[in-house]
């Protein structure tokens, strides 16, 4: 990213922080939303366009699983095809149940193309890219053999674990920017979030490239024993007036064209008309 593609990043997303901090506040008044005033009815109609624009979003995140378990485990091409398929089911099923849970802004936002933003409390909805890997990994589970199965579950786990050292660094840097640790105290509290790691819990990683104009919340139970007086006050300034940033559940991945894109999601098994008879020879190319 250069230097104009991140200012332009930063000013859109001051931008929309500021409109976020504006237009609402919810009842607990520990989470900010922002929504469409445009009235929605949830008819037949309407609720198949919702499904229909929710479904191409998470197309790129399909690809990019199914693209991810070809690639670790190696299906055959009997074995791939079976597995599209039914990856394709699953993201019909999983379009159609996320679409009943959106209440009436969060559908009309849908139809235009935007994204509810959530800035400080919990997350509140599930992620879907989440939801998409356990599901593609139950049907990993469910189709290939045992050996395939033990190959992408290893690969999983190592992506797992780069997200969450990836979080951490970001995190353990942002204190280092604000705290100026020394390198036993970044040791020490990299050690600690690694250790006691909750995903559940831990920003979207995505929030990072939003810069440094935003403090995200850090764990102060593994933190504060690593700092001096001085920096506990500091950081305690900062951490309590944090906020956490969630896209709706879906972060920035998969909403731009830079996307894996080597699975066909149209390609389907070979039915019984198309399959060579048994006691049929095969005959070879010349």
């Amino acid at each position: 990213m250069n230097r104009l593609q991140y200012y332009r990043l930063n000013v859109a997303y001051t931008a929309l922080a500021l409109i976020v901090l504006a237009w609402g506040r919810s009842s607990s008044g520990q989470q900010l939303g922002l929504f469409a005033a445009v009235r929605a009815q949830p008819d037949a109609a309407a609720q198949k366009a919702l499904q229909q624009q929710i479904r191409k979003t998470l197309e790129p995140m399909l690809k990019a699983e199914l693209s991810f378990a070809n690639r670790v485990a190696k299906p055959s091409d009997e074995e791939r095809r079976a597995l599209i398929a039914a990856a394709v089911k699953l993201l019909d099923q999983f379009a159609n149940e996320f679409a009943q849970k959106q209440d009436r802004n969060e559908r009309q936002m849908w139809l235009q193309g935007m994204q509810r933003v959530v800035i400080g409390g919990p997350r509140d909805t599930e992620d879907p890219h989440e939801m998409i890997e356990r599901g593609v990994a139950k049907l990993v589970a469910e189709m290939l053999p045992a050996e395939k199965v033990a190959a992408y579950k290893k690969q999983a786990d190592l992506r797992d674990a780069f997200r969450r050292d990836a979080t951490v660094a970001n995190l353990v840097a942002q204190l280092d920017e604000k705290l100026i640790l020394a390198p036993e105290q970044r040791e020490k509290i990299t050690v600690a979030l690694t250790e006691h790691w909750d995903a559940k819990r831990a920003p979207q990683i995505e929030s990072f490239s939003l810069g440094r104009n935003y403090f995200l919340p850090v764990p102060k139970q593994w933190v504060r024993p690593e700092l001096t007086a001085a920096q506990q006050t500091l950081f305690d300034r900062l951490n309590n007036s944090s906020r956490q940033i969630f896209f709706n559940g879906m972060g920035i991945r998969g909403q731009g064209d830079e996307f894996i894109d080597d699975i066909d999601l149209e390609e389907r098994p070979p039915t019984a008309d198309e399959t060579p008879a048994a006691n049929q020879p095969v005959t070879a190319d010349p």
